[in-house]
């Protein structure tokens, strides 16, 4: 048997559900998921970053960019296209993202 949530209900749900989760703690291991990638790949990253509070991915720049993505796919591990940045032709391919 299927229950059916009116419009409100459902947004009820949705925010007792977000009210759940520590915001705070996520913030922290997102920092720290972020320090960490950031000690091992800022000798070949050619971005200057600085490291921001709860950044949800970690932006790396390279000339193999193409090769580098595709790499990290082939073993399934996630790359949001918003960070995505490649380098082709001396053109830079830039997807959502500011660069400073």
């Amino acid at each position: 048997m299927q229950t059916l949530w009116c419009s409100c209900c459902a947004r009820i749900y949705r925010s007792n559900l977000l009210k759940a989760i520590d915001y705070q703690a996520v913030e922290k291991q997102r920092t720290g998921n972020f320090y960490y990638l950031h000690e091992q790949l800022k000798g070949n990253n050619r971005l200057n970053l600085t490291i921001p509070f709860g950044a949800y991915m970690y932006p790396f720049y390279c000339e193999t960019g193409a090769v580098v993505s595709k790499a990290l796919q082939v073993r399934n591990i996630y790359i949001p296209l918003s960070g995505l940045m490649c380098l082709s032709s001396a053109t830079l391919v830039h997807w959502n993202m500011t660069m400073q």
